[in-house]
């Protein structure tokens, strides 16, 4: 089956730093450890795809990927004259060629439509349409905050989305999806009640984040924080991670337990040192670091509370993550807002986090983190019940199996 098949990973929107290294690398290396061997395709704006080819700092993103073959081609907006299909399928004819089966998982609905047009040309090439959001829908929110009326242009791509969306849904043949509200969304589009789709949540390298909790009571010394409530947030600021009540919320912690300790782990660590001045948070109450990805749990595991704000719209309700399984497998105790189906559910069944009743009401929320830090305190009950959560819903141990047995049966 291997000798005579080839798989593939397109990674139609470029290499987002944090989400590539989490989410496609990791488990490539896993599935290349059980066996497959898988070539990374990506496709790049024009700018960032001519930094790569002459050397410039957008290749250097790409010295993070380790004994995986990979190929960067430009991106052309909207597929345009399916030029994005052509290049990649002048790229595949030595296999094309040589092989019985070429095996394609395409990260978004776009990329899984320039497969597609590719899989019209050789019943040779299998599309796995690896769900991470309705792209659709978030263009149409990107629409509705940026312009005052849909022009119609916008109106003609916004529809071309929903085809996209539409085509993928009957001609992939197979799906991974990021959430299980998404999938009961999916199964509505195809209006098929027994639609199949493998749910791949945002998982995480629990093992790893077992060893920095060892390390835990050293990296609180090193950071300074030894004794302290730390209150962590990770990820990147602005669009829809509510960096401002992140902030607020903080302070409100510190009116009450002085002994917090704000912890940011961002890209972006210039601009909220700013927000922190401007909201004449202490300087001594928190440190703001740009933390490369393999450091990022050591990091995590050094803290107590988790932040993860998002408002309550039809976007966030199927999203996952990235973030919150990292939380848990650091046994952080989870302060979120009820805002994402699948991060909610967790959070309930296993007692892993806190949701706030209501972020504009501050009465509410100070008690809620109360609650909050009351629970944090008890670290040791507060570890076990977040790293066995991350177990049990997002550790790659689960998923690798079923992506790798997906990936077999499509090869036979």
């Amino acid at each position: 089956m291997k000798k005579n098949s080839a798989f593939y990973f397109l990674i139609y929107y470029g290499f987002e730093q944090t989400v590539i290294e989490s989410q496609v690398l990791t488990p490539v290396s896993r599935l290349k450890n059980e066996g497959l061997k898988i070539t990374l395709i990506f496709m790049e704006s024009f700018p960032k795809w001519v930094s790569f080819i002459f050397g410039g700092k957008d290749r250097q993103r790409f010295n993070t990927i380790k004994n995986s073959p990979i190929t960067v081609f430009p991106r052309i907006p909207k597929n345009f004259l399916l030029l994005n299909s052509i290049l990649i399928f002048l790229s595949l004819i030595p296999d094309l060629l040589t092989k019985k089966t070429l095996v394609f998982q395409a990260r978004g609905f776009q990329g899984t439509d320039v497969l597609l047009k590719l899989k019209r040309m050789s019943r040779k090439i299998k599309v796995i349409c690896d769900v991470r959001g309705l792209e659709s829908a978030e263009y149409e929110f990107f629409v509705n905050k940026h312009f005052s009326f849909r022009g119609f242009l916008q109106k003609i791509w916004l529809n071309q989305l929903k085809m996209i969306e539409r085509k993928a849904i009957f001609y992939a043949d197979r799906f991974f999806c990021v959430s299980r509200y998404l999938i009961a969304k999916l199964k509505e589009s195809a209006n098929n009640p027994d639609f199949e789709c493998l749910y791949t949540p945002c998982a995480v390298e629990v093992e790893k984040y077992s060893q920095a909790l060892t390390q835990r009571d050293l990296m609180r010394k090193k950071l300074g924080v030894d004794g302290k409530m730390v209150i962590l947030y990770s990820g990147a600021i602005g669009r829809w991670h509510l960096t401002d009540k992140v902030i607020q919320l903080f302070k409100w912690i510190l009116d009450f337990e002085p002994n917090a300790f704000f912890l940011g782990l961002t890209p972006s660590a210039e601009k909220l040192t700013e927000m922190l001045r401007e909201s004449l948070v202490p300087e001594k109450a928190y440190k703001i670091l740009l933390v490369a990805f393999p450091e990022i749990p050591e990091y995590l595991a050094a803290a107590d509370i988790g932040l993860l704000l998002r408002k309550k719209d039809p976007l966030n309700l199927y999203s996952f993550p990235t973030k919150f399984g990292e939380y848990l497998a650091a046994g952080l105790h989870v302060v979120t807002t009820d805002a994402i189906f699948d991060v909610r559910e967790i959070i309930q069944t296993e007692k892993a986090g806190t949701i706030l009743s209501n972020l504009d009401d501050p009465l509410l929320c100070v008690q809620d983190l109360k609650n909050a830090v009351n629970s944090a305190q008890q670290v040791s009950d507060r570890i076990s019940i977040s790293t066995g959560a991350a177990a049990k819903y997002l550790s790659w141990d689960l998923l690798i199996p079923q992506i790798k047995k997906t990936y077999q049966e499509l090869a036979q």
